[in-house]
């Protein structure tokens, strides 16, 4: 008997194109799989919000393929501070964190079984803001203790990976300015969509030696401690596609190349790997 087995890794889908509205029509064909779950309500977007005069066309033409007008922020801290019975939901970490027997979200979170999380990495930074990706993003929406928490401690020894182990994404989505191009990314990962878009933070920023690589961010492994995604460059496999003009397609290529070696990916779209497994008969 022949048995034929199928390796599975955790993908990710990186796009490109000359504009943000092309470059997530590519991701949507890539990443087919992305809107492919039943659900009773719209979807929700969980984002961050930028300056008040900055629209973010990001989360807008994610919001639009997604069919929603749900997009949640961030809850103030004087709000997280005084809550209003009801509007929020404690969830139970059970023993997958040391320090957090549970973590407090706003409610809005859970209006939908579906969840995506979107973060344009070109959004205006406030002062002495850290890089926030997709694992510090669930960060941003707890309750003032745990985000007061997460803030003061760097990022290996803060609380901002054992606060993401309470919420599932059905995507986490993140996009970027570089070179030229915009490129948009998603996985359904936290720590892989954390890894690409560090990768894409580095890849546009100017050379430096002693810059950190995406596997060697605190909080990444921190999150990969706790077992929150991948843990190796062998759990993934990276997809592209390029949704713009022909002639630019060798220089998204070059690019996607040089995210795939930052973060430890040594083939862009890999064929499925099989393996047959012989069983003699009695």
């Amino acid at each position: 008997m022949t048995l034929r087995i199928v390796e599975h890794r955790t993908p990710i889908f990186l796009a490109g194109a000359a504009s943000m509205a092309a470059a997530v029509d590519a991701l949507v064909k890539l990443d087919g799989r992305c809107k492919t779950c039943i659900s009773s309500t719209p979807p929700v977007v969980a984002t961050i919000a930028g300056p008040k005069a900055w629209s973010d066309p990001f989360v807008t033409r994610i919001a639009d393929w997604l069919e929603t007008s749900t997009v949640v922020t961030p809850p103030s801290m004087i709000r997280s501070l005084i809550p209003r019975q009801g509007d929020w939901i404690k969830i139970s970490l059970g023993r997958r964190s040391d320090r957090l027997d549970h973590v407090v979200f706003p409610r809005a979170l859970f209006d939908s079984e579906m969840v995506y999380a979107v973060v344009n990495l070109d959004r205006p930074a406030r002062p002495g803001e850290r890089s926030i990706v997709a694992i510090g993003l669930w960060s941003q929406f707890a309750r003032t203790l745990e985000r007061f928490g997460a803030r003061i401690s760097n990022e290996r020894d803060g609380l901002s990976a054992e606060i993401a182990l309470g919420m599932v994404a059905r995507r986490y989505l993140v996009a970027a300015r570089v070179r030229g191009m915009t490129f948009a990314a998603s996985s359904p990962d936290p720590i892989a969509a954390e890894l690409i878009g560090r990768a894409l933070l580095r890849t546009r920023s100017v050379p430096n030696d002693t810059a950190v690589a995406p596997w060697e961010e605190p909080l990444v492994q921190h999150a990969a401690e706790l077992m929150l995604g991948v843990r190796t460059p062998d759990d993934i496999e990276l997809f592209t596609g390029w949704g713009g003009d022909p002639r630019q397609e060798a220089a998204f290529m070059e690019t996607a190349l040089e995210l795939a070696m930052l973060i430890g990916v040594d083939e862009l779209n890999p064929k499925p790997r099989e393996a047959i497994l012989e069983a003699g008969q009695s």
